[in-house]
């Protein structure tokens, strides 16, 4: 579930960087309420659709499929994803975390990617 909502962090965030270096993140900006769909399909054609919601102080993923089966090598399976700002989530809620772990947990995931 985690790895899922790791390939998800822009959702959430926007990062801005020091001048001096691309590589120092200094700061990830997060809006107060958002609501965003993440849809991700997979070479094998199958697709499903995640809800990533903000709203004060925590963040939820949602899904009408079932996260718990999907692990970290289905990550190299996906063919693409597509992000869009909703209304609603639709699904079950597998995942309620703080914003500062989140933050924390995109903070970290990023400094590994730049």
């Amino acid at each position: 579930m985690t790895v899922l909502m790791s390939i998800s962090t822009s959702a959430f965030a926007s990062t801005t960087t020091s001048t001096e270096s691309k590589n120092n993140l200094t700061v990830i900006v997060i809006p107060t309420n958002i609501t965003v769909k993440q849809t991700v399909t997979f070479k094998d054609g199958k697709t499903i659709e995640l809800y990533y919601q903000k709203k004060g102080d925590v963040c939820k993923l949602y899904s009408t499929t079932d996260v718990t089966k999907y692990k970290e090598s289905d990550l190299s399976k996906i063919k693409s994803t597509n992000f869009e700002f909703v209304d609603k989530v639709e699904g079950k809620c597998y995942i309620t975390r703080k914003t500062n772990d989140v933050i924390a947990f995109a903070k970290s995931v990023l400094k590994q990617l730049v």
